[in-house]
């Protein structure tokens, strides 16, 4: 129970930090919840009864669990909203899990670091997604991708050099994104197989 307790404390934390951090970037901070799984909750039920595969496809991949957006207090139209769909809501869960493991099982919570600091922070990093309305109206993507949009078309910052970078590697978005968590499980998994072998080898 005090394990549960923790990770559901320290998924709070870390999504309140992502928030916070998205905020404070762009300067908005009029934030919302919105959830579209729950306000078309009957359209996915009849959707589940008719058509099982499309209705989990949608859910699991196309729309998002919950959003956390903020919204322009004049126009009323989204500055930014950070999307978490159910892949992204269970990394976070499964890194709140983690955490909450290492932290009720070592005797010292200075273990908490390094690889398997590490490795959450990239598993987290490759799983989130944002729109943000002034570079990319088409759509919330990976953040990092979101992030060099704003780069390409913002005029002040925009510059040959970020174009073509842009251009270098935008159909390699998916492949980062896919080696950021895998890189993640490693270091986790690396820090899981060390520390239990420390323990084989106490006496």
């Amino acid at each position: 129970m005090r394990r549960l307790f923790y990770a559901l404390c320290i998924l709070i934390t870390v999504i309140v930090f992502e928030i916070g951090f998205v905020a404070l970037s762009t300067g908005s901070m009029d934030l919302r919840y919105k959830s579209p799984v729950l306000q078309d909750f009957g359209y996915f039920i009849a959707l589940l009864r008719q058509e099982p595969l499309d209705s989990l496809s949608l859910f699991l991949v196309h729309k998002p669990v919950f959003m956390i957006e903020s919204r322009h207090a004049m126009v009323d139209t989204n500055v930014w909203a950070l999307h978490y769909f159910a892949t992204t809501v269970l990394v976070h869960v499964l890194i709140a899990l983690l955490i909450a493991h290492i932290g009720v099982v070592s005797a010292s919570t200075l273990r908490w670091r390094d690889m398997p600091f590490a490795g959450s922070v990239l598993l987290l990093f490759s799983s989130l997604y944002l729109l943000l309305t002034s570079c990319c109206t088409g759509g919330s993507h990976w953040i990092f991708h979101t992030w060099l949009l704003s780069l390409v078309f913002n005029p002040i910052t925009s510059s040959t050099a970020t174009i073509q970078l842009y251009q270098s590697i935008k159909d390699w978005f998916v492949v980062l994104q896919l080696l950021c968590g895998v890189a993640g499980m490693y270091l986790i998994i690396r820090h899981r197989r060390r520390s239990m072998a420390e323990q084989l080898i106490q006496p």
